[in-house]
């Protein structure tokens, strides 16, 4: 999906400003950015986990939440871990390792094909 692939580009290149940010006004903007790349994801991640199963959407759904849920508890613990060894720039170093993913996996963000199968309907000749 586009959109996908552009959310993972500008992702890419906010954590890669923040990285390198000279100043403070930079890194917020950095961080504007970053929230306006990312803001997208997780609504198309719900959209995307209920077209794999349409009937089951509920457990996708489930399984996409507690997903987010559990990374963003990891994330923030190894982003913690990282800042406290290295120092608190390069925490942002594996963000910016982990960002092109987006890009990789945005195809798996659009719906599978599905088949329609079109009945016979009544047309009205008048109209």
């Amino acid at each position: 999906m586009a959109t996908v692939r552009a959310s993972g580009a500008v992702a890419f290149l906010a954590v890669a400003l923040v990285a390198a940010a000279p100043s403070v006004p930079v890194t917020i903007a950095g961080f504007a950015l970053l929230g306006a790349g990312l803001a997208m994801i997780p609504p198309l991640s719900m959209v995307a986990a209920g077209h794999l199963d349409p009937e089951g959407g509920g457990q996708a759904l489930a399984r996409v939440n507690v997903s987010n849920y559990v990374g963003y508890l990891v994330a923030a613990v190894t982003i913690a871990v990282v800042a406290e060894q290295v120092g608190h720039r390069a925490m942002f170093l594996l963000p910016l390792l982990l960002t092109p993913v987006l890009l990789l996996m945005a195809g798996r963000f659009a719906p599978a094909p599905t088949s329609i199968v079109l009945g016979e309907a009544e047309v009205d000749p008048a109209v």
